[in-house]
């Protein structure tokens, strides 16, 4: 059954106006950002879209913080992706698609929580990836890969977890140490409880210098995420210059399909309020078939912050592919169909604002 958002305002709002209890807090967040994007080659003719940025997703989310004493404290999260183009939810069919979970925090312990949770090379892992350190980015055609309907085999391992592959029925630990984090992750999985998952992540940060990596062993979601996936990424902050380089490792146990991205990005604050970026992403990829081809895609951004919370953004990139019969010059809009290429390129535009509350 489609659950529709007039009763989730309605829950929020009870929930929001409920009597509050000592020690404890609610916030109610989200992000909001629309964009125009224009694409010069979209199965041969070129497409123009008001659409949702896929690089920091529209979402509404409650988070509240119980203190129970003693150092711990109950916490919970339910967050829910939609599409600001059309007012849709982002998922159909599941209202918390983003994330629902539920845990307790203690000051000796680290962070236990079980649910609906994003896997620990997303957010958790704590290093900013390019297109959502400029904002507003097309989806990435060198880390997600998709492929025109008819075309013989499936596409490469998608996405590599970028973007955070979500799972249900998971527990999640995390702890810090001086300069380290790390993180623990398993996901049960449904009723036939074959196809679970687990991950691990460690994180070194001191100063401006963080580096990490984070793997994830999947049998849950493998029509869509690579089974096994590793991700190392590093960043280092310097006055106004920002520094990235992200690799990562893909691959799937049933076939030769494989994918490695490698990304480099500067980010560069010349004022409080200008932004200005720029990287260049690159791919080898394989097919189950074992058929290869290399990727490449540079991009630059520019965003201007109108306030804390409000910025207007622009972004170009441009996809190119050494063989688009195994993997297509393609770009994602958010909730939206793949936009694909009918050459071995293509680029885009993109115009956008985003608000945070």
């Amino acid at each position: 059954m489609k659950i529709q958002f007039p009763i989730f305002l309605g829950a929020m709002t009870a929930l929001l106006s409920h009597p509050a209890v000592a020690q404890s807090s609610v916030s109610f967040y989200g992000v909001v950002d629309v964009g125009l994007t224009y694409l010069d080659n979209s199965g041969g003719r070129s497409r123009t879209s008001v659409d949702s940025s896929p690089s920091k997703p529209s979402r509404l989310g409650l988070r509240g913080v119980e203190d129970l004493g003693g150092g711990l404290a109950a916490i919970y999260n339910v967050e829910a992706g939609i599409l600001v183009d059309t007012g849709m939810q982002f998922d159909a069919t599941t209202l918390w698609s983003r994330e629902a979970s539920v845990g307790l925090v203690s000051r000796t312990w680290g962070t236990l929580k079980m649910g609906r949770m994003p896997d620990l090379s997303y957010t958790d892992l704590g290093v900013l990836d390019g297109t959502p350190m400029i904002e507003g980015g097309m989806q990435s055609g060198y880390t997600g890969f998709g492929r025109p309907a008819g075309q013989p085999g499936p596409p490469p391992p998608v996405d590599l977890h970028y973007g955070g592959a979500r799972y249900n029925n998971a527990i999640k630990w995390l702890g810090d140490l001086g300069h380290f984090r790390a993180g623990l992750m398993y996901a049960l999985g449904r009723e036939d409880g074959n196809d679970k998952m687990w991950g691990a992540m460690l994180r070194y940060a001191s100063g401006g210098f963080i580096v990490g990596a984070a793997y994830t062993r999947d049998n849950f979601t493998t029509a869509v995420f690579a089974r096994q996936a590793l991700l190392i990424k590093t960043q280092y902050n310097t006055g106004s210059f920002t520094y990235a380089a992200n690799y990562g490792i893909g691959k799937d146990d049933t076939s030769l399909a494989q994918n490695r991205p490698l990304e480099l990005v500067v980010l560069y604050a010349p004022t409080e309020r200008w932004r200005v970026g720029g990287g260049l992403g690159y791919a080898w990829a394989r097919n189950a078939s074992g058929q290869k081809a290399r990727i490449e895609q540079p991009f630059v951004g520019v965003k201007y912050l109108l306030s804390q919370r409000t910025e207007l953004y622009t972004i170009a990139a441009h996809v190119k592919t050494s063989d688009p019969t195994v993997v297509p010059a393609s770009f994602g809009p958010s909730g939206g169909a793949l936009a694909v290429s009918s050459s071995d390129a293509m680029s885009g535009l993109r115009l956008g604002m985003v608000h945070n509350f």
